[in-house]
């Protein structure tokens, strides 16, 4: 009798398998509910041992397998009926769906596989991105002269800041100059 499961064996791998609980399923089973009231505890402990038994593991591998053969049966015959139909098309007399059905026959065979390339970036340290960050933010903002207290640069808002709402470099939000110990400028 070992390695062959019993009617009780293969109801209770069926409806685990069809989405039901280990304890629901023993409790319909084996207990003779119809598994609407709650599962003890030595019950569901027994349904998990049942569960894990070779036979049933084997028949629930088995099942498995065959509903994966079938979704791949069904998927083939999917795109074979596809592919029928596109070259239905591309055989046709409109050459903007003839264009398209060749485009996706392409595809679906492979022809037009893109091709990523990553470059290999090169690992920089903190000091050494901030410095790129400085330079990359200075050249794209204007130069500003250094002029004496009070004095606005040319195209500068009394206040100092820039018409775009941008303000100069080594200026802070709150109105005073930056030094070295600030990180945000």
């Amino acid at each position: 009798m070992k390695g062959q499961l019993t009617e009780k064996q293969r109801l209770f791998a069926d409806m685990v398998l069809k989405g039901a609980t280990l304890s629901h399923s023993y409790v319909s089973v084996y207990a003779g509910g119809d598994g609407s009231r709650k599962a003890t505890r030595g019950q569901a402990n027994q349904a998990s041992k049942v569960w894990r038994s070779p036979p049933i593991q084997a028949y629930a591998d088995a099942a498995r397998a065959h509903v994966e053969n079938n979704r791949a049966r069904r998927a083939l015959g999917t795109r074979e009926r596809i592919e029928r139909q596109l070259w239905v098309e591309a055989d046709g007399e409109k050459s903007a769906d003839r264009l398209r059905a060749l485009e996706l026959l392409g595809k679906s065979i492979g022809l037009y596989r893109e091709h990523v390339e990553i470059e290999a970036v090169e690992s920089l340290g903190a000091a050494e991105i901030e410095a790129e960050l400085r330079a990359l933010i200075t050249a794209a903002l204007p130069a500003v002269p250094d002029l004496p207290p009070g004095q606005v640069p040319p195209g500068h808002l009394p206040n100092g800041n820039l018409p775009n709402g941008h303000l100069p470099p080594g200026k802070l939000p709150t109105g005073r100059e930056a030094d070295d110990s600030d990180p945000e400028v």
